[in-house]
C-alpha cells in the first residue's frame, strides 16, 4: 500500500469516528440490552417519557467505584419524580461485572453491553461516561470520567429538564 493511500484511509477513518460521536441535541441510540445477572432483555425505549441517566461503567474503573454511591443517592431521590438511572457495563465478561457488584452495591437497573455494541455507537473514550437524556430521548448533557463535584452537577442537570 502506498503512503498516500494510507494517509487517505487514516483521514477517512478519523472523520468517520468523529462524525459518529454523540453530542447534546442528538437522540440517544435505541438499544436492547441483557439485564445483568438475568436472562431477560430490556429495551432502553421503555424509559421514554422519563429523564434518564445512562451511565457506562467497567469493573476495572476506579472512578466508577466512586460514582456508584452518588448515582444510588440520585436514583433514590428522583425515582418517584420520573427519573431513571441505568447502568451499562462494558466488561468483556459479565462475570467480571458481577464480581464488581459483590463489593459495590447498586440500586438502579444494570445491563451488560455484550460486544460493546451500544458503547461503540456512543464512541466512549473514558470510564465512566454518562448521558443525561430528556423525556423525549434527546441527549442534553454528557459526562466523561468522574470528579468530586459531579453529583451536584448531575442533580442540577436533572432538575433543569424535569
Amino acid at each position: 500500500m502506498n503512503s498516500g493511500f494510507a494517509a487517505v484511509l487514516v483521514v477517512l477513518f478519523s472523520v468517520s469516528v468523529y462524525a459518529t460521536k454523540l453530542k447534546p441535541g442528538q437522540t440517544f441510540p435505541a438499544a436492547t440490552l441483557k439485564k445483568l445477572g438475568a436472562k431477560t432483555q430490556s429495551n432502553l425505549k421503555e424509559y421514554k417519557g422519563k429523564v434518564v441517566v445512562v451511565d457506562f461503567w467497567a469493573s476495572w474503573c476506579e472512578p466508577c467505584k466512586k460514582e456508584v454511591p452518588a448515582l444510588n443517592a440520585l436514583y433514590k431521590k428522583y425515582l418517584k419524580k420520573g427519573v431513571m438511572i441505568v447502568g451499562v457495563n462494558v466488561d468483556d465478561e459479565e462475570s467480571t461485572a458481577k464480581d464488581f457488584l459483590k463489593e459495590n452495591h447498586v440500586d438502579f437497573p444494570l445491563f451488560h453491553d455484550d460486544g460493546k455494541k451500544l458503547a461503540g455507537q456512543c464512541d466512549l473514550s473514558t470510564m465512566p461516561s454518562s448521558f443525561v437524556i430528556d423525556k423525549k430521548g434527546v441527549i442534553r448533557f454528557i459526562h466523561s470520567g468522574y470528579k468530586e463535584g459531579d453529583p451536584a452537577k448531575f442533580e442540577q442537570e436533572i432538575k433543569s429538564i424535569l
